[in-house]
């Protein structure tokens, strides 16, 4: 059996929510990532990146600071 989710059903789902589904997913990936870095489950923030969907760990850096507002190296002292 297979799923299928139509992009207009999911903009219809998002549409009264202060967010888009992109940024739902975006969000869940980086709690995903604070969840892993607080635990210290992981060896390089780069392993973090690629673990929760991250190719430029560049990137992930700089998302995640955005969106925590601090980088992901400081989460251990924030946790």
């Amino acid at each position: 059996m297979q799923l299928v989710i139509f992009l207009r059903y999911l903009h219809k789902l998002f549409a009264s929510l202060p967010y888009s589904f992109s940024e739902w997913v975006k969000m869940l990936r980086l709690k995903q990532a604070n969840h892993i870095l607080k635990s210290k489950s992981y060896v390089t923030i780069e392993e973090v990146a690629h673990r929760v969907g991250y190719g430029d760990q560049s990137y992930f850096s700089r998302i995640y600071k955005q969106y925590f507002g601090y980088p992901p190296r400081d989460t251990r002292s924030k946790g």
